[in-house]
């Protein structure tokens, strides 16, 4: 009943939790995105970098003004005529499209045409820098740059485009990025470029570069590329390029049969490769000289760029604090090349909040079954899922899924399942103790408590090792002590230590009854080689008081010896008693046999007697021998016992003697077993020896009695 009510409690609680946990989260990814959307940002970046460094595609080079090209050369801006030359040297050296990373939006200042104006005198033959530049952009496969700024610049101009660009679909609303102005190169080099692109990159909220633009709106005018997308359609020679909106932005680009997912303001989420330097680099030194690597320039994508930290083209991305800004071009051109784009788009919105309520429906149940001890192992076990979930949406499957609010939704489900137990918990633990507080013993009870196991009480057959221990000439303590006082607590001092064992090995104590000590294992709870853990309790015990023997005798006077007699078998279990009083114990037969087993260690003088029930159930290995077949009082049958030897005073040679000797009386053997037996007595004096020496005697005097293996016990 005491189950059936918890249960039923357990249910509607979980129930209401799922309840209010799926409200609020629901209600917090689709009202509060601008409280999480930096934290869900921070934590894919993690997951970036556990993943570590991806395989470029190969086909991307970074032509980079470096810091020995600026010692070789000065400091930027270079003059216009070594762009030129730079330019130049790339393509023959077999680059492919380049990418300027990079404006001139001014004329240069060091050309000679440019000083000779200025000064008023005859420019006419003067060589002029842009001019030479321009003529190189004109006869080169080059990708200009400009950028987007909200500074107000008094231009009609605007950059050239490469293809005509129509926008289908949606409504009027616009959600692409723009901005007031164009910061364009001089009109004689725009003029010049097959074509160009913008540069800029919109950083988060943290200064993070996380996705790029691709297309960006100049106010109330086009839509114009990124130079990366620029870069990557002329490649592909698409002269139409197809703007894909929806209702809530921008949904992706088209060219030709190749389609770019964005989000809605036009962006493209950046499938990072790695860190700085992911992607090769050769300096702009070297392909002025001729020399070093430039063959690396072949058939390549090349942008131009710097990683000089004096330019502050610096940017942090989720790998590296400080990546230069081209690199991140490059990420995203590579991105593009290899098609692997990481998308995050609005018509997946339902799936992600079918996906949250799931999980939490999920949680809710496993958190409420698994044992306590697990539940905390099974939380890291869930985490470890989402993490590797969100990790293989990402790089598999190049989605982009919430990340802060399905991992929010599972610690708050573990805290609310956690706390919903702890409070049935304590509540079921208080309504026990009150109905069986006067039915069970405290240990019992505890137990039942913690496992919660249905009809523990009702009295089962259950294979048990049961446990006696009796210390020995114990009348004769009590008259040497004398005082009530002192005997109750030398029997405190002794069985203390010894019960402390017992419950170390998992045992249940059972009753003391006056010096003796009854125990069980493997009820009421299982346990796994029950027969071994009495044996190591009994084996604990005896090695325990020999290290408190002399304590014992300097402030007693009197020396303690036990015998522990050891069964395992079928019995009952369960709670037994009256109706006003009752306990959880055993009976039965095999009860009975371990309690005369500890009695015939005064017979055999042995300090721990086995059955041969409880040593076929021993795994592990000891030093055992057979005493005897008995017939103990009360029993037909005979039962052979053993002697467990715990110390060292019994070598293996006396050990392997009394085998030999045991396998002639065994036989009938008389008077070759006598023969040994007396060896061994001479060699280790033994009540054991000393007991079948008399026994062969017996027979070797009486030749006519017919041989009997067993011995029949009259007593108790």
């Amino acid at each position: 009943m005491l189950n059936f009510i918890k249960s039923y409690t357990r249910f509607w609680l979980h129930l209401l939790s799922f309840t209010i946990l799926s409200s609020l989260m629901i209600f917090a990814y689709l009202a509060l995105p601008k409280y999480y959307e930096h934290t869900d940002s921070i934590l894919r970046d993690y997951i970036f970098q556990l993943r570590g460094v991806e395989k470029t595609s190969g086909n991307i080079v970074i032509l980079d003004i470096d810091e020995k090209s600026l010692k070789e050369y000065g400091q930027w801006p270079w003059s216009r005529n070594i762009i030129a030359e730079l330019l130049t040297n790339a393509t023959e050296a077999g680059a492919g499209i380049i990418g300027l990373d990079m404006v001139f939006a001014e004329e240069d200042t060091r050309s000679p045409h440019t000083i000779a104006s200025a000064l008023h005198v005859d420019a006419s033959t003067l060589p002029n820098y842009d001019v030479v530049l321009g003529e190189a952009f004109a006869s080169l496969p080059i990708i200009g740059g400009f950028f987007f700024t909200n500074e107000l610049i008094d231009s009609d101009e605007t950059p050239t485009l490469g293809a005509i660009y129509i926008e289908k679909g949606g409504t009027s609303e616009d959600f692409s990025i723009n901005f007031n102005s164009i910061v364009m190169n001089i009109p004689l080099l725009q003029d010049s470029l097959y074509s160009s692109g913008f540069f800029n990159t919109i950083p988060d909220k943290d200064g993070s570069i996380r996705s790029v633009p691709i297309l960006m709106r100049q106010k109330d005018g086009f839509l114009y590329p990124s130079l990366v997308l620029e870069m990557y359609r002329t490649y592909l020679d698409i002269g139409k390029v197809v703007v894909d909106r929806f209702d809530s932005g921008i949904d992706g680009i088209s060219l030709g049969d190749i389609y770019i997912p964005t989000d809605r303001f036009g962006r493209l989420l950046v499938n990072y490769r790695g860190g700085t330097k992911t992607f090769e680099y050769v300096s702009a030194k070297d392909v002025l000289t001729k020399s070093g690597d430039i063959g690396k320039l072949k058939d390549k994508f090349v942008l131009l760029g710097t990683s000089a930290i004096g330019l502050v083209d610096i940017r942090p991305t989720p790998f590296d604090s400080a990546m230069p800004g081209v690199e991140v071009h490059a990420n995203a051109l590579d991105n593009l090349l290899m098609n692997d784009f990481i998308t995050s788009t609005y018509f997946e919105e339902s799936i992600q909040l079918l996906f949250i309520l799931t999980l939490i429906a999920l949680s809710v149940i496993l958190f409420s079954i698994v044992s306590e001890y697990l539940v905390l192992p099974l939380l890291f076990g869930v985490l470890y899922a989402l993490y590797y979930l969100f990790s293989t949406m990402m790089f598999e499957y190049h989605i982009v899924v919430n990340i802060i609010i399905p991992l929010i939704s599972v610690i708050i489900t573990f805290i609310t399942t956690v706390a919903i137990d702890f409070i049935l918990t304590a509540s079921q633990k208080k309504v026990v103790m009150q109905a069986f507080s006067k039915k069970v013993s405290p240990a019992v009870m505890e137990d039942l408590i913690k496992h919660n196991a249905k009809g523990l009480l009702e009295p089962v057959e259950k294979e048990v090792s049961i446990f006696f221990s009796d210390i020995r000439s114990f009348t004769t303590i009590s008259e040497k002590i004398g005082s009530p006082h002192k005997l109750i607590k030398l029997l405190n001092e002794y069985m203390t230590p010894m019960v402390d064992i017992i419950i170390d090995e998992k045992g249940t104590v059972d009753k003391f009854i006056g010096d003796a000590i009854m125990a069980y294992w493997n009820a009421p709870v299982e346990i796994t080689n029950h027969a071994d853990h009495a044996l190591i309790s009994a084996i604990k015990q005896i090695e325990k008081l020999n290290e408190i023997r002399s304590d014992i005798v300097s402030r007693y006077g009197i020396e303690l010896h036990i015998g522990i007699g050891i069964n395992s078998g079928e019995v009952t279990v369960g709670d037994m008693g009256s109706d006003g009083r009752s306990d959880y114990t055993i009976i039965g037969d095999h009860v009975n046999l371990a309690s005369r087993l500890e009695g015939l260690t005064k017979n055999y003088g042995a300090q721990i007697v086995i059955s041969s029930f409880a040593k076929d159930k021993l795994v592990q290995s000891y030093k055992i021998r057979s005493l005897d077949f008995v017939k103990v009082k009360g029993k037909d049958d005979a039962v052979e016992i053993f002697e467990v030897v715990v110390d060292d005073k019994i070598s293996l040679e006396e050990m392997k003697r009394y085998e030999e000797a045991m396998l002639f009386y065994r036989d009938a053997k008389i008077i070759e077993a006598h023969e040994i037996f007396k060896e061994l007595e001479q060699n280790s004096a033994s009540f054991l020896y000393n007991m079948y020496i008399e026994r062969c005697q017996h027979y070797i005097n009486n030749p006519e009695l017919e041989f009997d293996l067993t011995l029949t016990m009259t007593t108790k």
